[in-house]
Order: structure tokens, then C-alpha cells, then sequence
């Protein structure tokens, strides 16, 4: 077996979760498109029988922190999300790579937990690992190489003090570099692999991997029939998944 992975030193949080409960994964919210904002908060108000929210990262297009709080499209979201934690269940927001900045004010605004790295569940008698999905694209080396960058303390700190212009001009070129940059990578160094999937499966105990960021559905099982699927992006055929 190959070396313990980065994922098996990091003690992921473990939580119940009662059926149905719903997994979605990349709605890349613009916070200035009211329209948007408000077909994500129809659609969750519609969800009477749900009993749990998981989302796989990337609920936002990108996320600047308090500035994004008192935004009216970040008050709508979070007052959305927070009446489905009070009245259905608990909600569960994983980091994506473009709203790495959701915190503990993001937590009490909305009333969902962040989970930075990742989540384990157990779910209808089965044991869910779910991750926003960019680990598994270890062959693109500069992409896992700005990941650790951006998600550093040292640069966390700094956005929680630099002002909102000067967050907007970053996440605008990061944004537009990740879009050039993706497109000028060959498909197998972006491609999420699912051989790493398997080896987290077995160093967690899980028996289903869920994730999001290719924006496409996939669903394999290996030989020992452990399951990997990955979600399409929000409004694609296969976006939400019932758990």
C-alpha cells in the first residue's frame, strides 16, 4: 500500500446523519447575481422532508468574509441556510477552493458547520467520507501547490485584515488565472484519481467517498465494492444526491 496519506494525519469530524439527507457540491454563488442567489433559496425552503445538508464546497463563486456578511446576497444565503438548520437538521459546509475563507462569523451567521479538510459520516447503516474533491487531482503540481499556499494561516490572516478592494482584485485574478490556467492543462492533470480515493477509503474506514470540483458526475466501485462518486456542479442532472 502506498504511504499514509496527507488525509490520514488529519483527524477528520465524525458525525451522524439522518435520512434523507442531501449532498450537493459546487453552486459557485455569485453573491451579485440576486437571481441565482434566489433559485438556491427557493430550492432549500422546498426541501420539507430533508433531515441534513452537506455541502461539498464551493457554495460561493468566491468569499471575502465579513465583507460578504453583510452583503445582501450573503444575508440571504446564510438566513436561508440557518431556517434549514433550525427547522430540518444540521448543515455541513465543506471549503472549496474558491471559499476558503468561510469561518466561525460565516458558522453563526448561517448556522451550518464548517469542516475545512473534510467530514466522515455514517448515514442508512453506511460510512460516508465526503471531500471537496481537488485532493484527488494529484497530478496537476502547481494546482496542489497553490492550494497549500491559499489555505495557509499566514494568508488566511491576512485576508481577514486586508481591505474589501483589495480582496475583491485577488479573488478576481485568482479567478481568472485558475480559468486560463485549467484550460491550458492536459485532461489527465486535472483528472481526479480514483486510486487515492480508494487508499483514503481504506486508511478512514468509509466505505463511500462523495465529492465535488469536477463538475461532472462519476461513479465507480473497486473490487472490494467500496463506491466513488462525484457530483455534477449545481443545476446539472446529477447534482444532488439522497442520502
Amino acid at each position: 500500500m502506498a504511504r499514509r496519506s496527507e488525509l490520514a494525519r488529519i483527524e477528520l469530524p465524525r458525525v451522524e446523519l439522518q435520512t434523507p439527507a442531501l449532498v450537493i457540491a459546487d453552486l459557485h454563488l455569485d453573491l451579485d447575481d440576486a437571481r441565482s442567489c434566489a433559485e438556491f433559496t427557493d430550492w432549500l425552503a422546498a426541501q420539507r422532508g430533508a433531515r441534513a445538508l452537506v455541502i461539498l464546497g464551493d457554495l460561493f463563486e468566491y468569499w471575502l468574509g465579513a465583507p460578504h456578511l453583510e452583503h445582501a446576497g450573503g444575508k440571504a444565503i446564510c438566513a436561508a441556510l440557518a431556517r434549514f438548520a433550525r427547522e430540518r437538521g444540521p448543515v455541513h459546509v465543506l471549503h472549496g477552493n474558491r471559499d476558503f475563507l468561510l469561518d466561525a462569523r460565516f458558522e453563526a451567521a448561517s448556522g451550518a458547520r464548517v469542516h475545512p479538510f473534510g467530514l466522515r459520516a455514517s448515514c442508512a447503516g453506511s460510512e460516508y467520507l465526503f471531500l471537496h474533491g481537488d485532493e484527488l487531482c494529484i497530478h496537476d503540481h502547481a494546482y496542489q501547490r497553490l492550494r497549500r499556499v491559499i489555505r495557509s494561516r499566514p494568508v488566511r490572516a491576512l485576508a481577514r485584515v486586508l481591505p474589501r478592494p483589495a480582496l475583491e482584485r485577488a479573488a478576481r485574478r485568482l479567478r481568472r488565472r485558475s480559468v486560463a490556467a485549467v484550460a491550458a492543462k492536459a485532461p489527465l492533470d486535472v483528472e481526479q484519481v480514483a486510486s487515492v480515493g480508494w487508499q483514503w477509503l481504506e486508511e478512514t474506514g468509509a466505505r463511500e467517498l462523495v465529492v465535488g470540483h469536477a463538475h461532472r458526475w462519476r461513479e465507480e466501485r473497486d473490487a472490494d465494492g467500496r463506491r466513488l462518486r462525484v457530483l455534477d456542479a449545481w443545476g446539472g442532472p446529477r447534482a444532488v444526491l439522497a442520502l
